[in-house]
Formats: C-alpha cells, sequence, structure tokens
C-alpha cells in the first residue's frame, strides 16, 4: 500500500489525512492535536470550513508539546501542499499563524 504521494516539486504527502470539515470551530483544535498525537501528518481543509485558525491551534500544540516537529502538512484549496518546516514561507494567517513554512 503506497503510504504517501511525490507531488510534482519533488515532496512528498501522505496518502492519507484528517479531514476536518464540518468539526465544529469549539472541537477543531483538540481533534487536529488529537489527529496527529496518533500519527496523522496531513490535516486536509478548505477556507470555507471556517476553522482553519483552530486547525492551526492544534498543529501549534503538537509542535509545541513535541510530537510533532513540524512535519505536519496542511491542505487546504488555497494552500495545498504547505508543510510546516522551518524554511522560508508565506504568511497565511487564515490558520492562526503568521507564517506558514514551505520547502
Amino acid at each position: 500500500m503506497t503510504t504517501d504521494f511525490e507531488l510534482a516539486g519533488g515532496d512528498r504527502i501522505p496518502a492519507v489525512g484528517f479531514g476536518i470539515w464540518k468539526i465544529d470551530p469549539e472541537s477543531t483544535a483538540d481533534a487536529v492535536y488529537t489527529a496527529i498525537d496518533v500519527g496523522y501528518r496531513h490535516i486536509d481543509s478548505a477556507c470555507d470550513y471556517g476553522n482553519e485558525i483552530e486547525a492551526g491551534e492544534g498543529i501549534r500544540k503538537a509542535i509545541q508539546g513535541g510530537i510533532a516537529s513540524r512535519d505536519v502538512n496542511f491542505g487546504d484549496r488555497y494552500l495545498v501542499g504547505l508543510t510546516l518546516r522551518p524554511r522560508l514561507g508565506r504568511y497565511a494567517p487564515g490558520i492562526g499563524f503568521g507564517l506558514v513554512f514551505e520547502k
């Protein structure tokens, strides 16, 4: 079974992601944190879900807690395939990070 796919630019993305559609904003941060804690490294989102900031809070908590080391991929209709790696990035306020790092 394929565990990840190669993107056109050479980066890899996990074959299975944790979707946050229909998760109410009040539960999203905890749901994303738990998903990362059990092994998910791709969070699937879209700008109209209304819970992107809370997803960012869950990702931040996982990174600060040491269960992820900026290896989480946040996929979004407008931010597809960005990874949270410590390199140059761009501003992405929708998920609550001042800077989303990309390769």
